[in-house]
């Protein structure tokens, strides 16, 4: 009789255990789950935060607004590339998940004669973009690139504007298709060209942040 008693109580025992490991299991993994939610949320409002600090670059005389929580890069001796010369970068935080692919702003500078027109430089660098990346597409461009207008930047801007823009997408082996938005504003002697960089799904998300940037980009 006691054998009996003894296994039925097991027998209750045994699913029971294992119920209160399941029920454990599940408040661990929504709480795993919670967390992450919260920090790629924690993440993704840092890099859309309203938080801006200013850069200035003496050398070619020209400030900028960009969010305090980025990585800014600045190069001194400058990286060419096509004849521009890489001057700055600023480097989003982590989305979270598999980020397999940083979004990021970049200024560049180039020597431009007044006389030179912006039309040509625009359709160069869409050759050279051809050759550079793989499955490169033109996505957006002015109607007519002859007709792209000199950009002076040191007067408020407003709205992107689309006469001064390329947007074109490539395929990156570890982040799938890229999407890179080009802004270039003339100014005298000098070509300024501000871009952004980001998985095509993100993309979205960091237009209002460049917008803020040119926003405040001024020339001195």
């Amino acid at each position: 009789m006691i054998d009996i008693i003894d296994k039925a109580a097991h027998a209750d025992i045994i699913p029971y255990s294992l119920l209160v490991s399941s029920i454990t299991f599940a408040l661990m993994s929504s709480t795993l789950v919670e967390a992450q939610e919260q920090s790629i949320q924690s993440l993704t409002s840092n890099n859309s935060s309203n938080v801006f600090s200013t850069y200035k670059n003496r050398e070619y005389g020209f400030e900028i607004s960009y969010p305090s929580q980025w990585q800014k890069t600045e190069f001194v001796e400058g990286i060419e590339r096509n004849g521009r010369n890489i001057v700055t970068s600023f480097l989003s935080l982590p989305e979270g998940g598999p980020d397999k692919f940083r979004a990021y702003i970049m200024g560049e500078v180039s020597d431009f004669q007044p006389n030179h027109l912006l039309s040509e430089h625009v359709k160069q660098q869409i050759g050279e973009y051809e050759k550079l990346y793989p499955g490169f597409k033109l996505v957006e461009s002015p109607s007519s690139i002859s007709n792209i207008p000199s950009n002076i930047s040191d007067s408020k801007q407003g709205n992107i504007l689309s006469e001064s823009k390329i947007v074109f997408t490539y395929d990156d082996p570890a982040a799938g298709i890229v999407k890179v938005l080009e802004l270039y504003f003339q100014n005298k002697d000098h070509l300024y060209i501000w871009s952004l960089h980001s998985e095509a799904t993100n993309y979205g998300n960091y237009l209002p942040i460049i917008q803020t940037m040119v926003d405040s980009f001024h020339i001195s």
